[in-house]
């Protein structure tokens, strides 16, 4: 708008903007600022995400076939609690008895046929010495006596095996603990010498076992707090517990059916062996599944926006013209 004052001179009048795209922009600007303090000072867990299963802090104790021989009778069941002395499996001792039946009928028919030698090597001796016979038939006749000794001692060693047999026919737990791992087997299986047929997870205290990729397995570090989500109750409605790591194997294990990549094994330290949820507690067994969150260390909030943009300055490196 222009106004007229006088012949030499003119006033111009302009409009003012409005307020609010000034309020808008410093706003933006501000919180921008922030924003960018804020990330830059502020820190994030970084966390580890491993996988595992709950494990007896006392080692298994497996179970092993004393014996090649056909089972009679399994008396439990997979994750039934046993006691100690408890009687796990019993097997079919006829074969046993039989053998044993036949070496005894040898042994006794043995000991008759040397007590017979014996008199006549006596014998023997008399008249060698007054030379009613020639030396020769002497050592032939005691040669067949030491033959029966050493017959007489295998059979007596392996009546005993077979009574060493017999009595480890009847399988009990060697503590208290809980049934795990229990093969296929039932009435008339035909177990062989030394094949693990279950194992027994001892009553007590249970830890964490986990695997840790080879990408993240240089953060982690004993005493390393941890949290533990056990897959049987979810995190949602029953929380989780909390704990240390233990230790670290030294030991990368190799790829297999159930983990396609090389993995680190870890055991972590539970703080309490109970879950509680209000006024309910539930125990914790071994062979719960768990996910385990390990706090590595803290970082800028901004290194979320950074690190994808230096990864990715970092991969057009690679590329070739």
């Amino acid at each position: 708008m222009k106004i007229n004052l006088s012949q030499d001179e003119e006033y111009f009048f302009y409009k003012s903007p409005p307020l609010w795209p000034k309020i808008l922009l410093s706003t933006i600007i501000t919180t921008f600022g922030f924003g960018i303090l804020f990330a830059c000072f502020s820190k994030i867990d970084e966390v580890v995400v491993s996988r595992g299963e709950l494990q007896a802090l006392g080692a298994q104790k497996p179970i092993k076939s004393p014996l090649s021989g056909v089972i009679d009778k399994v008396l439990i069941r997979e994750g039934e609690s046993v006691t100690k002395n408890k009687l796990l499996i019993t097997f079919n001792t006829k074969s046993l008895k039989a053998k044993k039946e036949g070496f005894v009928a040898k042994l006794n028919e043995k000991k008759i046929n040397l007590n017979t030698e014996k008199k006549i090597l006596n014998e023997l001796q008399i008249l060698s010495q007054v030379g009613g016979i020639q030396k020769l038939q002497y050592l032939q006749q005691e040669k067949r006596v030491t033959e029966l000794e050493y017959e007489i001692k295998q059979l007596e060693a392996n009546i005993k095996e077979i009574q060493f047999n017999e009595a480890a026919t009847n399988l009990r737990s060697p503590v208290n603990g809980r049934v795990f791992n229990l093969s296929a087997i039932s009435t008339g299986y035909a177990a062989t010498l030394g094949e693990t047929l279950l194992n027994i997870v001892p009553d007590g205290e249970v830890e964490a076992k986990i695997y840790i990729s080879n990408k993240d397995i240089g953060f982690v570090k004993p005493n390393m707090n941890a949290e533990i989500r056990l897959d049987a109750f979810p995190f949602t409605q029953y929380g989780s517990l909390k704990g240390k790591v233990l230790s670290i194997g030294d030991e990368v294990l190799p790829p297999d059916q159930m983990n396609a990549m090389p993995r680190f094994p870890a055991y972590v330290r539970l703080n309490k062996q109970k879950l509680t949820k209000g006024d309910e507690t539930f125990d914790l067994r071994s062979g719960y599944s768990v996910t385990v969150n390990l706090v590595v260390r803290n970082k800028p909030i901004i290194s979320l926006f950074i690190d994808p943009i230096n990864e990715a300055i970092d991969n057009l490196r690679g590329i070739k013209n």
